[in-house]
C-alpha cells in the first residue's frame, strides 16, 4: 500500500515508456503505477502467455502497442481476482 512503480520516461517520440506487468493468481494494487507512453497490465490466473504487440514479425495484426497477455485457469482454480484500489497513470500509453 502506498508504493510507487514508475517506468522510465521516453525521451524521443518514437520511444516506448516501458511497461509494468503485475501477474499472479491474485493481483492487488494499492499504490501508484506510472507508465507514461508505456503500458500497465494487471492480470490474474494460473498461467500466462505474454507476447509483444504491434510491430513484431510474430504478431503483425495486433493493435496493442505494448504486450498482449492471455491468462488461463485450471479446473477448480480459485485464482483470477484483480483488485485496483490505487492509481494507474499511463498517459498516451496502454
Amino acid at each position: 500500500r502506498g508504493a510507487v512503480i514508475q517506468t522510465h520516461a521516453a525521451t524521443l517520440s518514437t520511444e516506448s515508456g516501458g511497461y509494468a506487468l503485475l501477474l499472479g493468481s491474485e493481483v492487488e494494487n494499492a499504490g501508484t503505477i506510472i507508465t507514461a507512453k508505456g503500458q500497465t497490465t494487471l492480470a490474474a490466473g494460473d498461467s500466462f502467455y505474454i507476447r509483444r504487440g504491434v510491430g513484431t514479425s510474430g504478431n503483425q495484426n495486433s493493435t496493442t502497442r505494448g504486450n498482449e497477455v492471455a491468462t488461463s485457469l485450471k479446473a477448480g482454480s480459485t485464482a483470477g481476482t484483480v483488485v485496483n484500489n490505487g492509481l494507474i497513470m499511463a498517459s498516451t500509453g496502454d
